[in-house]
């Protein structure tokens, strides 16, 4: 074991809150149906684990060995790729109920680094645990497969969507998103407190800095969204969704041959 895998280890045994008792249920987690499937009297303790990560603390690097998937319960975790010494794209943002690690299911080492944006909690489930009883690894396996394709989807919706919209349309359908579901509950708007920097918001989105402030201000001017720092309130949901998937133009375009 690596120096670097032994502290996450250390880490992962000082927490001890019942798997139960996570911020996030258990079952509004993506990797119910893993744990579900290694249950077994008391022994899935054997399988998964939970840890506590300070702000700005690393969960994995690019490149170090695959000890299993991560599911985070409450906090967010920021992946990246490390193109050169100076040069950092962001994969993606994680939240309470998210995986991470996934992507490295078919190989021997984690493919892009990962690190905490706020205090976060995690549990870490070995799925590729030597102990597991036979008569479990195939549900194990079948469970990791269906979170894995859930993943996936999302992945490929959201990255399709991103790439035909333009910059103003793309933060649009990140607020949006960050809200999640309950975001049309509320007729008052919705807080979202961002743990994430401006700076890798623009990353991620594919847009400059400068460009996303500007742009956030265009917001708050209409009236969509009230943004103080890293905390924003949006404002008029609708026109948020308006803007992030315009009506369709019914005109038919014809050319001549």
């Amino acid at each position: 074991m690596t120096e670097r895998n032994a502290t996450n280890e250390h880490w992962l045994r000082q927490v001890t809150t019942p798997l139960g008792q996570a911020r996030v249920p258990c079952s509004q987690c993506s990797m119910q149906g893993v744990c579900e499937a290694l249950s077994g009297d008391d022994d899935d303790k054997t399988f998964v684990r939970r840890g506590r990560l300070g702000s700005g603390q690393t969960l994995f690097r690019a490149g170090d060995t695959f000890h299993g998937i991560y599911a985070v319960t409450s906090g967010a975790i920021k992946t990246y790729a490390i193109l050169d010494r100076d040069d950092v794209q962001v994969v993606d943002f994680h939240f309470p109920g998210d995986t991470v690690g996934l992507d490295a299911l078919d190989r021997s080492a984690y493919t892009y680094t990962a690190s905490a944006l706020t205090e976060t909690l995690v549990c870490r489930v070995d799925v590729d645990n030597p102990h597991i009883p036979i008569e479990r690894r195939q549900d194990v396996q079948d469970a990791t497969i269906r979170a894995l394709g859930e993943q996936l989807r999302h992945e490929q919706n959201l990255s399709i969507l991103l790439r035909k919209q333009n910059a103003e349309q793309r933060i649009a359908t990140f607020l949006l998103s960050l809200a999640g579901p309950s975001v049309w509950a509320p007729a008052r708007g919705v807080d979202l407190q961002l743990p994430m920097s401006r700076k890798d918001i623009a990353n991620y989105l594919g847009i400059a800095v400068e460009t996303l402030c500007r742009l956030f201000k265009r917001l708050q001017d209409d009236g969509l969204v009230d943004s103080q720092g890293r905390h924003v309130r949006l404002l008029n949901v609708a026109a948020l969704s308006e803007l992030a998937h315009p009506a369709e133009s019914t005109e038919v375009e014809t050319c001549s041959v």
